[in-house]
């Protein structure tokens, strides 16, 4: 023996040659789920790792693909493939290779092969992000369940990851995969059968979500899901500034007319969107963020407010025609006989409404109209 080490002979060949053996087995053998064999030369290398191997593993920057993994929980695909320990995981998962069960059961018997650095998961971000680079590929509003409720099993979900992700657009809303925010997208409430935004005034609508869509979208990916997307800032109901903020920006598309729309689903469009307008008025006594800065500008300066005129050759008042306009554009009727002669655009007539109009730049439209009194003579 000493011998034959004095003439070169070693007693385990070389790190780097072993990981080509275990390739060119691995090349030459099934790679089939069902019937794949091990290489030898890897069950070589978990058999010596610990006596003959460790010390030079934690010197090298091993490249080379030597772990028969599986895409199976990815993509359903049956074939073996070979990766390195840094991109892929013991437990089966849907973005990433996982260990063959068998490779994983023959190496527990001589080392944890987390010391080959193959975690049990990914952490929360690492699994984010890579998801985020095939977003278009995987992430659709059919397999989004999938993701969400595995990234509720994941460590890492932190204030800085919430932070990190708030401006990401990566929640399919629909069959389109149209994407959203957290903030864009809401969580009914299993609380209530009914939803804060969706009442009338006297709290006994059931919300309709056909009607609601395009303004204040609902998702529902089942429990494990939605858990993670509530934890990363999802709402049941949008707040103050979150509502005003989808009035402003939603409300072109959400009023846009098709070929499909009917006057039945306008107005229930308008019901509802008069619904949150009310809302909105509500929480404007309560809370200060309408009122910092920039949306205080953009609730001055932006359309969002629903207003109807009576439109030309009609002089009653019951058939008026609905617009969303700023503010200042909008006169709060405080005298009838103008409102029908002038035709203006008025407020609705509620008073939680003309209060909310006011507050942003609505005038009365008494204020606004100048009188002037003529002298018509004496009448015989």
């Amino acid at each position: 023996y000493s011998f034959l080490r004095e003439l070169g002979v070693r007693e385990v060949p070389d790190l780097y040659q072993l990981l080509n053996r275990i390739d060119q087995e691995h090349q030459y053998g099934s790679k089939k789920i069902s019937n794949y064999q091990l290489p030898k030369s890897l069950i070589f290398f978990a058999e010596n790792f610990q006596e003959h191997y460790s010390k030079v593993w934690k010197k090298s920057d091993i490249e080379k693909f030597f772990l028969p993994s599986s895409t199976y929980y990815v993509n359903h695909s049956t074939k073996v493939i070979l990766r390195t320990p840094e991109i892929i995981f013991q437990e089966p998962n849907p973005i990433f290779p996982c260990l063959l069960p068998d490779v994983l059961r023959y190496f527990s018997q001589y080392f944890n092969i987390s010391l080959l650095g193959v975690e049990k998961h990914p952490s929360l971000s690492i699994a984010f992000n890579i998801l985020m680079k095939k977003r278009n590929q995987l992430l659709t509003y059919q397999t989004a369940a999938i993701y969400f409720a595995y990234f509720n099993t994941l460590d890492g979900l932190n204030t800085t990851f919430i932070q990190n992700i708030s401006n990401i657009s990566f929640i399919p809303l629909s069959e389109n995969n149209i994407y959203c925010k957290p903030s864009q997208v809401f969580i009914r409430s299993k609380s209530s059968t009914t939803d804060k935004i969706s009442q009338d005034n006297n709290n006994n609508n059931v919300f309709d979500d056909e009607i609601a869509r395009g303004l204040i979208d609902y998702i529902d990916y089942g429990d494990e899901a939605n858990s993670f997307l509530l934890n990363i800032g999802v709402r049941h109901f949008p707040s103050a500034e979150n509502l005003a903020d989808l009035l402003i920006d939603r409300q072109k598309i959400y009023f846009k007319r098709n070929e499909d729309t009917s006057d039945q689903v306008l107005s229930a469009k308008v019901r509802f969107y008069t619904n949150c307008l009310m809302q909105l008025s509500i929480v404007s006594n309560t809370t200060q963020q309408l009122y910092v800065e920039p949306l205080r500008s953009r609730l001055i300066n932006k359309p969002w407010c629903l207003a109807y005129q009576i439109p030309e050759g009609s002089n009653e008042i019951k058939y008026q025609e609905f617009q969303i306009t700023k503010p200042s554009d909008i006169y709060l009727d405080d005298d009838n006989q103008y409102a029908i002669k002038l035709r203006p655009l008025c407020a609705p007539e509620e008073k939680q409404l003309i209060q909310l109009y006011k507050k942003f730049g609505a005038k009365w439209i008494s204020d606004c109209v100048e009188r002037t009194l003529i002298n018509l003579g004496l009448c015989l």
